[in-house]
């Protein structure tokens, strides 16, 4: 494979993922697929939601075009796992299928690379500084290593918030100490950006939590009006904004049905 033709990021709570089209040999394109899961065990549905995700590559490159839907790139899996628990995750959708036959290792998530973070040494992990600095934090080393994580990101790097951010998610930390020992070894620039960090996401958690209350009380008051909710319904609250469920609470005593409610900030 030779150089890099472009990279597509994604990225929320528990995972960072990262599509990147690869130019080959042989003059084709290849998309690399990489997903880094932030999970405490290992996930036995792993190989159906790589399956997904790789029907939504494909879909999102050959669009309607029907010269790229005949010539849909090829997509690598690579999973990057961290976990303390051994590994024993199906390797691939074939299987999770009843009744097994060769033509399902043509199915989308037939298989996949796995790296085990874990099981592999520090200076293994990468050859680039920054990006190994970002596997040993995955690996729950980031305290006993914060100085040479610091030094590793650049300042202002994407990475370094993420890093940032990914410490003041997961770990149980004292900021006060924390911050100190980013003191203590000249970083100001990562000691003010976790600050930066920490007060967003505290101020997250307050609205996450108010929205949380909004759509529990939503819920309860569409239930006794209307009966029971339907799925897509139920999902459409959890996803909502403080905005739209302030607005649907404010309609819900007075609205003729379900799709009225819900559809409020349509009208």
């Amino acid at each position: 494979m030779a150089g890099y033709i472009h990279a597509r990021t994604h990225q929320n709570r528990d995972q960072i993922s990262k599509a990147i089209a690869l130019r080959l040999k042989s003059g084709g394109v290849a998309f690399v697929f990489i997903l880094a899961e932030h999970k405490s065990a290992p996930d036995p549905g792993l190989p159906l939601q790589l399956a997904t995700y790789m029907v939504r590559i494909w879909k999102r490159h050959a669009g309607t075009e029907a010269a790229r839907l005949r010539a849909l790139p090829p997509i690598v899996p690579i999973v990057l796992y961290h976990g303390a628990a051994r590994w024993h995750v199906p390797e691939g959708l074939g299987q999770m299928i009843a009744a097994p036959d060769p033509a399902v290792a043509f199915l989308p998530g037939a298989g996949y690379i796995l790296r085990n973070l874990r099981a592999m040494d520090a200076e293994a992990l990468s050859g680039n500084a920054a990006l190994r600095a970002g596997f040993v934090t995955l690996r729950r080393e980031a305290l006993d290593h914060l100085a040479a994580i610091a030094a590793a990101l650049p300042e202002g790097s994407d990475l370094r918030r993420q890093v940032v951010e990914y410490i003041l998610r997961v770990y149980d930390v004292d900021m006060e100490d924390l911050k100190a020992a980013l003191r203590r070894d000249g970083q100001r620039e990562m000691e003010a950006l976790m600050g930066t960090i920490a007060d967003t996401l505290i101020k997250q958690g307050h609205e996450d939590g108010r929205a949380e209350g909004r759509a529990d009380t939503l819920r309860k008051l569409l239930e006794r009006r209307f009966g029971p909710l339907p799925q897509e319904a139920r999902a459409r609250i959890d996803a909502a904004s403080l905005a739209d469920l302030d607005r649907w609470l404010d309609t819900v005593l007075d609205a003729p049905s379900l799709d009225a409610v819900l559809g409020a900030d349509q009208a």
